[in-house]
């Protein structure tokens, strides 16, 4: 049975939507009974593992550049040699250059830094091509988590499809409900989620909700995520929270309680707030972009993002129907953290993969 190293630095106290993707699948990795090693953060959050996890801490922060560039290509090999890891999966997108004898399968989550102009600095965005590029090269498969980022990575990079396997995620596992700090729970609320980055297109909705709020003004508008980053765009206008990075539970009740999720991103890899939406029964409005669509379906309301007249429209029509969203939300039961973590260890045993 072929030993499996997972790189899981991205699992973060402050989760990104990598860390919470890279979280929930190595609990069901865990789950499988199967021996498997974990590389986590130093200061990565608390969370039970089972006696067949391995985890290996490092004080080297995904974020250290170019540190973490030096660990991923003469550490991950080292410690695969050291303990008899023959299989090798970066949750951060990452592929050794020399490692001969292992097989290496880095997930690739997006393309967003050619696609978006801004999401990144100019060097962080020719880091990230040239990540990609040696990830085409020298990895032995390319893991990615929609058919629309698929079709994106063989379009930028010239790759055959099949040498890109899609291991999708699920919800996010929130559980226990309470309600965040400084809500009162009585004003009525459109959600935004994850708002670290300019991809995720937060100025566009807070132009949008300016106009629903001068009608509507006992409603409110919570955002979560970098709350350095919301706060360069949203400022002290009226209506508006800034939540900042809130726990599990305190997203739970959000969700539970909006009166629709509105998610205006210009690129996602997947949109895991998409599951966790349908399986809080809270309304979505979101972006009409391919990737929506193949994870929400009929689900949710699609609107322009680059339109914060088209967005307004869509959160005022929600406001003004008064009704419980009662669409199918059996198309977020297509995922499961289970199925996704048996497909990908028996992936990168076989490299034969059902879509």
């Amino acid at each position: 049975m072929d030993k499996i190293l997972f790189d899981g630095r991205w699992i973060l106290p402050e989760r990104t939507g990598v860390g919470n993707f890279a979280l929930n699948l190595i609990r069901a990795l865990g789950d499988t009974g199967r021996p498997i090693g974990v590389v986590l953060s130093k200061n990565a959050p608390s969370f039970a593992l089972p006696e067949n996890v391995t985890v290996f801490h490092t004080g080297v922060d995904i974020r250290n550049h170019p540190l973490t560039e030096l660990f991923e290509q003469v550490w991950i090999p080292w410690l695969c040699y050291r303990f008899g890891y023959t299989r090798f999966v970066s949750l951060e997108g990452r592929a050794p250059i020399f490692h001969p004898g292992i097989r290496t399968f880095p997930f690739i989550y997006d393309i967003s830094f050619l696609q978006v102009k801004g999401s990144y600095g100019f060097k962080y965005r020719l880091f990230l091509f040239a990540n990609l590029v040696i990830s085409r090269l020298f990895a032995t498969r390319i893991l990615t988590i929609s058919k629309s980022v698929r079709r994106e990575i063989g379009s930028a990079v010239r790759i055959h499809p099949g040498k890109i396997a899609i291991i999708t995620p699920s919800h996010s596992n929130l559980e226990l409900e309470i309600r965040p700090d400084g809500v009162d729970g009585k004003t009525p609320f459109f959600l935004g989620i994850g708002f670290t980055n300019p991809r995720k297109n937060l100025e566009p909705l807070i132009r949008a909700f300016n106009r629903v709020y001068i009608e509507n003004p006992n409603v409110a508008l919570m955002l979560t995520g970098d709350k350095g980053f919301i706060e360069g765009y949203a400022g002290e206008l009226p209506g508006i929270r800034n939540l900042g990075f809130v726990k599990d539970s305190e997203l739970a009740w959000l969700y539970r309680n909006a009166t629709a999720l509105v998610f205006p991103s210009l690129n996602e890899g997947f949109g895991i707030p998409l599951l966790d939406a349908m399986r809080f029964k809270c309304p979505i409005i979101c972006s009409d972009i391919a990737v929506f669509r193949e994870v929400a379906g009929d689900y949710a309301d699609y609107f322009n993002p680059a339109s914060p007249a088209d967005i307004s429209d869509k959160m005022e029509s929600i406001l003004k129907s008064h009704t419980v969203n009662h669409r199918s939300s059996s198309n977020a039961l297509r995922f499961s953290w289970e199925v996704s973590a048996e497909k990908l260890l028996a992936f990168v045993e076989t490299l034969n993969v059902e879509e």
